[in-house]
């Protein structure tokens, strides 16, 4: 499960740089200001961080208090990551 939730986070970093070379481009296209960069940053990494909090309490075992740590791992694609999350889904529900 470490693994899983590895690469998850993983996908959600890759996202973050994503968005944040965006806001880098809209700053360098004087689209937004110096502040509105500040904030924009600031409101991805709270969305970043919130989205990592929500996925490691999904993948927490509560007899096993390191289940939710992060592990690297390398990089899958996104169609690997939906498969592996459809069968974690799986394999909770039963």
């Amino acid at each position: 499960m470490n693994e899983t939730l590895a690469l998850v986070e993983d996908l959600l970093n890759q996202q973050l740089l994503r968005d944040a070379r965006d806001v880098d481009d809209r700053f360098a296209k004087h689209e937004i200001g110096e502040t509105g960069k500040r904030e924009e940053m600031l409101k991805l990494e709270m969305e970043a961080n919130t989205r990592r909090s929500n996925i490691r309490k999904q993948f927490q075992d509560l007899d096993n208090p390191d289940s939710a740590e992060r592990v690297c791992c390398d990089p899958i694609s996104k169609m690997e990551c939906r498969w592996i999350l459809i069968a974690f889904r799986l394999y909770q529900t039963g």
